[in-house]
């Protein structure tokens, strides 16, 4: 039996020249081997919302709102000498995320949604920003009707990667941590994300000529409709597929990343189905029926 304190020096070394040449013929067989590129890590799980539950911080009751401006809501404003006790006060950030002219640009260290978070608060009101940046972005399609706009600005690469940073950015003024050397809100806010784009993504995946050549079938579903998000080469939604579906997870992720405080709101546009329950005349037209179908493209 072989000691388990012997010399290693003193063993024959045919085993070390088998050893090496079965690793250099290893070695010479993966380089040969094709290389293929290490799956995307899977995304994180969809954040779910109980059927019928109101979000916390929200009231329990019917709400009323009003668009207010800065002015409006401060002390001298028209809000505060109504005496009325609103629950909602909201504005719309807009101006697009590359043109040098959105919300960022309206005051310093792009403080305009946490100042106007405040000083909805002190009205007693919820703050509630419209987040339109999409549209008025600078894209390759800025002559287009406002539909194929959307759709392709939703797909330019380099416009998604602005339209990401941008998103964070609202989060870090929203949330509670310090950014920049700022202190976000942190109390409950609404977002109200991109109105209209939602029922234009509906369209485009009822009906080809809807989709400017960005769907990959037709039905109503919002993975059919392509969308640059890991594309876009934004580390921070680098997990979400290049679909309208992972765009708007890839938004609810960087609001759970910076600011779990905030309430997401998508829009679902009452002409998205195809057939507008305001103002169709049609007296057969099953509202309930259209609703069901809006619903199912907003929750999928």
């Amino acid at each position: 039996m072989t000691s388990p304190n012997r010399d290693r020096s003193t063993r024959r070394p045919q085993g070390r020249l088998v050893a090496l040449t079965v690793a250099l013929l290893v070695a010479a067989a993966a380089a040969c081997a094709p290389v293929h590129p290490a799956p995307p890590p899977s995304p994180p799980p969809r954040p779910t919302t109980p059927p019928n539950a109101i979000p916390s911080g929200l009231p329990t009751r019917l709400g009323i709102g009003l668009a207010a401006s800065p002015n409006d809501l401060s002390p001298a404003g028209w809000v505060a000498s109504t005496g009325v006790p609103f629950d909602y006060a909201y504005q719309y950030l807009a101006g697009g995320v590359n043109t040098g002219q959105g919300w960022q640009t309206w005051n310093t260290a792009a403080q305009f949604p946490l100042w106007y978070a405040q000083s909805a608060r002190s009205r007693g009101a919820i703050p509630v920003l419209t987040y339109y940046m999409l549209l008025q972005s600078a894209g390759p399609c800025g002559s287009c009707g406002e539909a194929q706009r959307d759709l392709v600005n939703l797909n330019t690469a380099s416009l998604m990667a602005a339209y990401y940073q941008d998103f964070t950015k609202l989060m870090l003024r929203l949330g509670a941590a310090t950014a920049d050397g700022i202190t976000g809100y942190g109390g409950t806010v609404i977002v109200h994300v991109e109105p209209d784009l939602s029922g234009y993504g509906e369209q485009a995946v009822q009906s080809p000529g809807s989709c400017y050549g960005y769907c990959t079938g037709v039905g109503n579903d919002p993975s059919l409709l392509h969308a640059s998000v890991a594309s876009s080469g934004n580390s921070d939604v680098a997990s979400y597929p290049d679909t309208y579906q992972g765009f708007n997870l890839a938004l609810l992720h960087l609001r759970d990343r910076y600011a779990p405080n905030v309430k997401l709101a998508f829009h679902v546009s009452n002409w998205a189905t195809g057939r507008d329950i305001g103002s169709d005349p049609d007296p057969t037209l099953d509202g309930a029926g259209q609703g069901d179908i809006a619903g199912a493209f907003a929750a999928a």
